[in-house]
């Protein structure tokens, strides 16, 4: 599918093994990250002028300049809050 969708120019918001899908209101944005893997994937995820992020469900988010690590655990999700745009 993904080399069908890039043929015509689309490619998908995040490259790696993470699913990710956004939702989006006035002011900031959530994105679920989806780990359909048997094992623990982490990513470097490109905050795209974001200033603030938080974990939905209380736990630490890294920063790192632009980008945050995300480690999603086997088959689960992580919702990324991000607030602030620059």
């Amino acid at each position: 599918v993904r080399t069908m969708l890039a043929a015509v120019g689309v490619t998908p918001e995040h490259e790696g093994k993470l699913i990710v899908r956004k939702r989006v209101t006035s002011g900031k944005e959530g994105w679920f990250f989806f780990n359909p893997t048997g094992e623990a994937v982490t990513e470097k995820i490109v905050l795209n002028g974001w200033r603030r992020v938080r974990d939905l469900f209380g736990q630490p988010v890294p920063v790192a300049g632009e980008k945050v690590e995300l480690t999603v655990a086997p088959l689960d999700v992580q919702v990324l809050i991000l607030e602030e745009r620059a």
